[in-house]
């Protein structure tokens, strides 16, 4: 099973951010998006279950890394992570990025070359699988495996707040 890309994102808060850039438009060059709008768990659930800005609690900081696939997970691999997590993602203009958290305190447009994804626009289903690190330390090189499964319509999806992956 090879990736199709690999993602290393040093995570300097507690998650990170999946969106397509049409969907962060609103937000201006340097606000502090975080503090003002995006702090709020009913807005990160509602942003999270809409698919535009889809923020993830990893629960620490630290160095992860993102395998991302196409399609689902079988079953027998989805039971050998003890972490899980199914998200959705709209994707527009045929781009996918990946961010820390921390980067809307001060918002920047622009996202780096190496933390997107090139996607055919729609809805995807995102599976998140990943499980402790060999250290025991949460965020000490932790790999994540990040399935895309193209859909034809939303799914139904439910969060009690921020959608959490550890």
């Amino acid at each position: 099973m090879n990736p199709i890309k690999l993602i290393e994102l040093e995570i300097a808060g507690l998650g990170f951010i999946v969106y397509s850039p049409f969907f962060t438009s609103h937000i201006s060059e340097d606000e502090d998006y975080l503090l003002t709008e995006f702090e709020n768990p009913s807005v990160v659930e509602k942003q999270a279950l809409n698919g535009g800005l889809v923020g993830v609690c990893t629960s620490t900081p630290g160095k992860f890394i993102f395998e991302f696939y196409c399609g689902y997970p079988n079953e027998e691999l989805i039971a050998s992570y003890e972490y899980r997590l199914r998200l959705c993602a709209q994707v527009k203009d045929n781009m996918l990025c990946i961010r820390d958290l921390y980067d809307l305190l001060e918002w920047s447009s622009e996202c780096p070359e190496e933390q997107i994804i090139e996607l055919d626009d729609g809805i995807y289903h995102i599976s998140l699988l990943s499980r402790m690190p060999i250290s025991g330390i949460l965020g000490d090189n932790q790999k994540v495996l990040v399935f895309l499964q193209s859909l034809n319509e939303m799914p139904q999806l439910r969060y009690n707040g921020v959608p959490t992956l550890c």
